[in-house]
């Protein structure tokens, strides 16, 4: 009897053990199929949703608008910093014109600037030297009174006594003091002179010391012109010249691209153009990867017609007026490069807010 019981309980333990991984495999299959449900209710609210009939068709291809590099100045390029496909920062040094018929005038240019410089040093000197010697040397006449002594007291008493001359007395004026302030005066006046003279040697200095600074700065400019760089963010799509070529303002360097800034363009026939307005939402399907969507909108619809262009096929008759219009892809992925074919549906009652 108790070997009975003994099997009845193993055997109710087995079962219990599988019933417990039955219900842990049961509730890992509902989590997995609500990870799925969830996932395409969020793909889907992210299509627009549209009736049939409310859709257009248009096939094209991926396109970026360009911009192309080339030199302010003629010459030899002698470097080419960058490659096809390399991510571009704005300011990025990109190529380099050969200098070297400007370097030379650029080191006589800074030595003008050097002499220059020493001229207006050595006259200011000069000048300031000039004037503190003037400070020095012309003082006060009361100072000089007191500290002369060249004449003596009995002469200065002799010149200075009254004297009588046609029976009327008059006190005489020392001849001394008056040759003395004439020298002092001429000794004054030669001192301004070249006071004057030195300042404007300054002035002449400074002036030349302008014109080399002036001369060595535009040699600098016209050598940063033979410099190219990025002027925004982009992405080196074309290398034209390579190193070693003859280049000129005219001729193409380099041609780059807003990674940013990709748009399928697309043909319409006139009678879908109608239904067409700015803004509205479209899905964009490669050829490449077909399953792949990417959203768009209309950004641009031309206002003239065109025939159709050559590389691009429709199902309808192959001459006939189109309008071209642009779907600006609103997150662009490595995957969309340009020149790429694809086809898209635009959704004529969902406009992008």
């Amino acid at each position: 009897m108790s070997t009975i019981t003994s099997t009845y309980k193993k055997a109710y333990r087995v079962c219990k053990r599988v019933s417990l991984r039955g219900w842990q495999l049961c509730l890992a299959l509902l989590a997995a199929l609500a990870l799925f449900t969830v996932g395409a209710l969020l793909l889907l609210e992210n299509l627009p949703t549209a009736k049939p009939g409310n859709s257009l068709e248009a096939c094209g291809r991926i396109e970026q608008d360009e911009l192309t590099i080339s030199s302010l100045v003629a010459g030899r390029i002698s470097r080419i910093f960058v490659k096809e496909g390399e991510l571009l920062k704005k300011g990025q040094l990109l190529a380099e014109i050969d200098s070297q018929p400007l370097e030379l005038p650029l080191r006589d240019s800074e030595k003008a600037v050097l002499r220059a410089a020493a001229v207006l040093k050595d006259a200011e000197f000069q000048s300031r030297a000039l004037e503190e010697e003037l400070q020095k040397s012309f003082e006060p006449a009361s100072s000089q009174e007191k500290t002369g002594k060249t004449l003596g007291k009995k002469m200065l008493q002799l010149i200075a006594a009254p004297v009588k001359l046609i029976g009327k007395p008059f006190s005489a004026v020392s001849p001394a003091k008056e040759i003395k302030k004439e020298i002092a005066q001429s000794r004054l006046d030669t001192g301004k002179i070249l006071l004057t003279q030195s300042k404007a040697q300054v002035a002449i200095a400074e002036n030349d010391l302008l014109k080399a600074q002036a001369a060595r700065d535009q040699l600098i400019s016209k050598i940063q012109q033979y410099k190219i760089y990025c002027p925004v963010d982009a992405l080196c799509t074309r290398v034209i010249l390579k190193e070693g070529a003859a280049a000129n303002p005219a001729s193409i360097i380099l041609v780059i691209a807003d990674p940013k800034n990709i748009y399928m363009r697309a043909f319409l026939n006139e009678a879908d153009v109608a239904r067409l307005k700015l803004g509205q939402k479209a899905a964009v399907y490669l050829d490449a990867k077909e399953q792949k969507v990417l959203m768009a909108h209309v950004s641009q619809i031309d206002s003239r017609a065109s025939f159709t262009p050559e590389n691009l096929y429709f199902k309808d008759e192959r001459v006939k007026q189109v309008f071209g219009l642009k779907l600006s892809i609103d997150k662009p992925e490595p995957s969309a490069k340009p020149g790429m074919s694809c086809a898209a549906e635009i959704y004529v009652d969902e406009v992008k807010r």
